[in-house]
């Protein structure tokens, strides 16, 4: 999926998990996190060298799309935890479910994903017809795109952007 699809589908799971939505769109950009392992992503533009080696020592869709590095995520993020009040709890929840959303989301992908990578190279796919999967900027993408961004602004009665996102960080 495209950064925007990941994005939009992490801002739906984290304001329907009760983010508030300063806080969805900030902790939404965890969810491009997990493509730092493919150079062409907008995260693996920003980080090319991490991004080059990660691609060439495991592969995309593999160590950065498994169960392990939503531990690894929710061990970061911890910290946050620590943040009296309450909101510190709530920003924990939605890193952890900004992260996880990418790889939910890439479930549906015509690949899939190795859920328990490194250690297993099995891959995990929603769909076994092949018809059903979705290809990356393929006009299915699309389509799933709008039913996110429309239920998205359905529940939270307001619109979101990457741009927005950073401005409220």
């Amino acid at each position: 999926m495209t950064a925007s699809t990941h994005y939009a589908f992490s801002y739906l799971v984290t304001s329907v998990a009760g983010a508030p939505v300063e806080t969805a769109l900030a902790a939404s950009l965890f969810s491009l996190l997990p493509d730092i392992d493919h150079p062409e992503s907008l995260i693996g533009r920003i980080f090319p060298f991490a991004s080059k080696w990660l691609l060439r020592s495991y592969g995309h869709r593999t160590v950065t799309h498994s169960v392990f590095a939503i531990v690894l995520i929710s061990i970061t993020a911890l910290p946050f935890l620590l943040i009296p009040g309450g909101s510190g709890s709530i920003w924990f929840l939605s890193i952890v479910l900004a992260y996880a959303s990418h790889i939910f989301i890439d479930l549906f992908n015509i690949s899939g994903v190795k859920l328990l990578s490194p250690i297993s190279q099995k891959e995990y796919i929603s769909f076994r017809t092949q018809e059903l999967r979705i290809l990356v900027s393929s006009w299915k993408e699309y389509v799933l795109l709008f039913v996110i961004v429309f239920m998205a602004f359905s529940i939270t009665g307001r619109s979101f952007s990457i741009t927005g996102a950073v401005r409220s960080v």
